[in-house]
Order: structure tokens, then C-alpha cells, then sequence
């Protein structure tokens, strides 16, 4: 398995706000004296070393070989999903032993009071400048990730919204179509209710309930193919399963909504059918 690499100092978990799941990160010490020390993330460990300690065991980088003495706890999230895979390293040994040379390629800055994180990135952005030169320092702030974020899943909810409404939609003309024909083949069924006694809305009723028990089964197999799929997929990905109560109370509450709505028209149908004409066979 390919995994990124990341030579970073010693306070990498105090910065990000990351516990380890086992075993302690690597000591300010590690960087001077270059030791071949290594942290996994989660997924890397759950990949290469399954239910197995990890602790101990050595991994080889490029030609060198480095000792794993911890595992940081699973992080996810829309944008820190990549840590999961990524192997950190001292920044000393990664910069004598795997790239070569001296390089800083980013610095990440923790900000005790949230209100000054703009002017505190100000304030960063332009001390580099004055040693790198202007226009070389790019700076990010989480406010913009968790932006961009928003964005994104709002963008995709709305598309993945409008996907179920047509669904929904179609499904609901394809029902409709269906009881109709049912109603046109049971019209003596529906002439013998009537003159034995049964009542509009009783009629109505039994029309209505047939749609939502046809209904509400579709929801149900959709349902168990989505627990079924959801399983599959996360379990060869690597992912834990979560489902919520929500989602599937709204699938059912809009399932008997969909048989209401387009089983009324049939159902009215069958209803308004007199009892002479119901009888006749042609």
C-alpha cells in the first residue's frame, strides 16, 4: 500500500487537536538525533497490520527501515481523511534519510483566541514574506476549508435532492398508471362491494391502503438494499457503517406521502364507478 509521508516535529498532535489511539508520538529529541522512528494513522494500520499491534514493528520507506511507536487515532472529515493514510516521520530524520535536503513546505499555526486568527495570518504571512519575498506564502485558514466544505455538500445535497425528487416523481406516475389499470380489471369487484353495501369510502379506503402498502414495501426493499450496498461498500473501503434513525423515517413518511398523492386519483376513480355500470362484463 501506497501511503503519503510526512516529516513534521514533535508537536504535530498538540497543533491538530489529534490523540493516539497507542504508543506516544516521537520526542523533540527524535529531530537531533535522526532517529528512524515512525507514527501510522489509522487506516495504514488497519490495512497493513489488521488486528495486530503495530508497536515494534519496522516499515520500510524508500531503503530505509523505521520503528513504529504509535498509531494516532482515526480522524476523518471531509478534508482530513488523507491523515488517516499518511506515515509521519521526525522532521530531521525524513530531511537526512528520505528527502535529501532541508525544506519546509508548510507550517501550521494554532490560535488561542479564534478572534484573532485573520490578524494573527497577517501577521505570519507577512514576516515570511519579508524573508522569502512577497507573493511566495499561500495562507489557509480552517474558516475557509470549512467553507469551501459547506459549499460542496450543499451543491451536491441539492443535486442529490433533485435526483430523488424526479425519482419520486416517476415512481409516483408509474403507481398511479398501475391502480388504474387495476381499477379498469376489477370493476365487477368493485359493482359486488357496492351492492352488498359497501360504502365510497370504504371503496376509498381499500384503494388507498393497496398504494401504500405498495408503497411502503418498495421502501422497505429500498431500505434493505441500502443496509446491504452501505455494508459492501464501507467494509472493502475500509469504513465503519453509520446509519441514523432520520433517513429512514423520511424514505417511509415520503413513501405513504407518494401513495396518498398519486393513489388518490384511481382510488377517486373507483369510487365515483356506478354499481350497474361496475357489474357489466363485457
Amino acid at each position: 500500500m501506497v501511503s503519503p509521508l510526512l516529516a513534521t516535529g514533535s508537536n504535530l498532535p498538540e497543533v491538530r487537536d489529534w490523540e493516539l489511539s497507542s504508543g506516544a508520538f516521537f520526542a523533540g529529541g527524535d529531530r537531533e538525533i535522526y532517529r528512524p522512528v515512525a507514527v501510522i494513522g489509522d487506516e495504514v494500520r488497519n490495512r497493513v497490520f489488521g488486528e495486530r499491534t503495530p508497536i515494534g514493528h519496522f516499515l520500510q520507506i524508500d531503503t530505509e527501515l523505521f520503528q513504529i511507536i504509535g498509531v494516532m487515532e482515526e480522524k476523518g472529515g471531509v478534508w482530513d481523511t488523507e491523515l488517516d493514510r499518511t506515515v509521519f516521520v521526525p522532521l530531521g530524520s525524513g530531511s537526512a534519510r528520505l528527502i535529501g535536503r532541508w525544506v519546509l513546505d508548510s507550517i501550521t499555526v494554532e490560535v488561542a483566541d479564534p478572534q484573532l486568527v485573520e490578524q494573527t495570518a497577517r501577521s505570519v504571512k507577512h514576516v515570511l514574506e519579508s524573508w522569502h519575498g512577497e507573493n511566495t506564502i499561500e495562507v489557509t485558514l480552517n474558516a475557509q476549508l470549512l467553507k469551501a466544505s459547506s459549499e460542496i455538500l450543499g451543491t451536491l445535497s441539492l443535486l442529490l435532492g433533485s435526483v430523488a425528487g424526479i425519482s419520486l416523481l416517476v415512481g409516483g406516475v408509474g403507481m398511479m398508471n398501475m391502480l388504474l389499470t387495476s381499477v379498469a380489471e376489477r370493476t365487477r369487484e368493485i359493482g359486488v362491494r357496492m351492492v352488498v353495501g359497501a360504502r365510497r369510502s370504504d371503496i376509498l379506503r381499500q384503494f388507498l391502503a393497496e398504494a401504500i402498502v405498495v408503497t411502503l414495501a418498495g421502501a422497505f426493499i429500498g431500505l434493505i438494499v441500502g443496509f446491504v450496498g452501505g455494508n459492501l461498500i464501507l467494509r472493502y473501503s475500509g469504513g465503519a457503517p453509520l446509519f441514523t434513525l432520520e433517513p429512514i423515517v423520511v424514505a417511509l413518511s415520503s413513501a405513504m406521502l407518494i401513495a396518498v398523492v398519486f393513489g388518490y386519483a384511481p382510488a377517486r376513480r373507483a369510487v365515483h364507478m356506478h354499481p350497474a355500470q361496475a357489474l357489466v362484463v363485457e
